[in-house]
């Protein structure tokens, strides 16, 4: 009988812990199941806010291609009509020159004679200085003296007391100034289109300095135009 009544106990003790392990197993699967959707909804939530961050990324590349590409085609065509401003300026200044020249030789050969008008050079003259002083920016330095020293040398070859040493020393500064405005034009537009934007005065102001310091210092400390 007590065989039999541990016999009972067995089974029952038998099926309790296949109950209880039937349970575990239930158990661990749902858990297993919840953290398996828990992971799936992070992921999912993550998925979402990486795409929306990665369009809002697009977007905002997209549109700082569009203004660069907008800074680039403003520079460029800024720089394409510099350069033919440049090329008109050049080829105005070499036009005064010979001009200048021309009538210089005339007025040197010529001292005591009364015609100051020779060939209707000396209007030509005049026309080109004022095709020059269109063509500059009025507001800087280097071009208001260029004026200044132009006026000096058309007024001596205007003069019945005319210096051909005075003339050779005007025009070796207006040589010197034109230089110097050609080339610092030429670095403007390097350095614009480096940048991709338009240079203020200040750093134009530089860019005159170094440039009139490099062609001629003795030049420049004489017109001593920045000090």
């Amino acid at each position: 009988m007590e065989d039999f009544l541990v016999k009972i106990y067995e089974v029952e003790s038998a099926a309790r812990n296949a109950q209880i392990a039937a349970l575990v197993a239930l158990v661990v699967a749902i858990l297993g199941a919840l953290v398996n959707l828990y992971i799936a909804c992070q992921n999912r939530k993550a998925s979402i806010k990486i795409g929306r961050l990665s369009a809002e990324t697009s977007k905002k590349i997209g549109e700082l291609n569009i203004g660069e590409l907008e800074k680039r085609r403003f520079i460029d065509t800024i720089s394409g009509q510099r350069i033919e401003w440049i090329n008109k300026l050049r080829d105005t200044f070499v036009e005064f020159n010979k001009l200048s020249h021309t009538y210089s030789m005339y007025v040197f050969s010529n001292q005591n004679k009364s015609d100051f008008n020779y060939g209707g050079i000396y209007q030509e003259i005049i026309a080109v200085k004022n095709h020059i002083e269109l063509l500059l920016n009025p507001e800087e330095l280097f071009s208001e003296n260029l004026m200044k020293y132009i006026n000096q040398l058309i007024d001596s070859l205007h003069s019945h007391d005319f210096n051909m040493e005075n003339y050779k020393e005007n025009k070796e500064v207006i040589s010197y100034i034109q230089q110097v405005i050609l080339k610092s034009e030429w670095k403007r537009i390097k350095v614009e289109t480096e940048k991709g934007r338009q240079i203020t005065n200040k750093e134009m102001k530089r860019i005159f300095k170094k440039i009139g310091k490099k062609i001629d210092e003795s030049k420049y400390n004489k017109l001593n135009l920045f000090n």
